[in-house]
């Protein structure tokens, strides 16, 4: 392509952010890093690095893939996982499913029911402990739902629209995946006509057999972009996503 060097293989966001200080130093090596962007993405990185710069120290932390030692031992960053997950876009079965489900059963059964059992009784704890663990499966289980399966209901329809616009639209904005709640709560519910959907990043049941949209999905979403993932806009689709910046068409 012209103009761009054939061995181009652009930096993640987290090693830019790491970079990124509150001293000159981290910022010109953050300039440095930059230069190795095409000139055409380079105005996109450097907003990135605009809106990183903004952030407290605290919070640039928690946007980049991060293993932190604490006393010694490795603590695994869970915001890490969210972002990975806008990285593919899509739902799949991993260990660290595993992980938050355990640590979910611990929270529940040795927190929530001893506190319950304590407070009231250890039929109430127990409730309490049940109550939990199955509101948490429940979540899990309409979230791989809307990312693998079409809608067949009125709620199903507005909780993947709901949901996709915080994928593709605004990362920033509809953070609840059942219910609305808490955005309305936090100020962070939006409600778009239709949701933008980068056509490498469609769900697989939004598309007929020629890769367009079904026609009975047409009131909520519309495809932009090529179906292809190329190599920069798989780095910009990373740096993006871990930035809670929309994705590009």
């Amino acid at each position: 392509m012209g103009g761009e060097r054939a061995d181009f293989r652009a930096p993640d966001l987290p090693v830019l952010l790491a970079e990124l200080g509150p001293d000159r130093a981290g910022k010109m090596a953050m300039r440095d890093r930059l230069a190795r962007f095409p000139r055409k993405d380079r105005g996109v990185m450097r907003g990135i690095e605009d809106r990183a710069a903004r952030k407290p120290r605290r919070a640039r932390k928690l946007g980049h893939v991060e293993r932190r030692a604490v006393d010694g031992v490795e603590a695994f960053d869970w915001r890490a996982v969210d972002l990975e997950h806008h990285v593919a876009a899509g739902w799949s079965f991993s260990y660290i499913h595993l992980l938050s489900w355990a640590g979910m059963l611990l929270v529940g059964f040795l927190a929530w029911m001893p506190l319950g059992w304590i407070s009231v009784s250890f039929a109430f704890g127990l409730s309490v402990a049940i109550g939990w663990s199955a509101g948490y499966f429940y979540y899990e289980y309409v979230h791989a739902m809307a990312h693998l399966a079409a809608p067949t209901s009125r709620y199903q329809r507005w909780l993947r629209k709901h949901h996709f616009h915080h994928h593709f639209g605004h990362p920033m904005s509809n953070h609840g995946v059942t219910v609305a709640w808490w955005d309305r709560v936090f100020g962070t519910l939006e409600v778009p006509d239709r949701v933008r959907v980068p056509r490498r990043m469609a769900q697989p049941w939004m598309l007929d057999e020629d890769g367009e949209l079904r026609p009975e999905h047409a009131d909520d979403y519309v495809l932009v972009g090529a179906a292809d993932r190329t190599e920069r806009l798989a780095q910009l689709d990373r740096a993006k996503a871990f930035a809670s910046i929309a994705p590009d068409d």
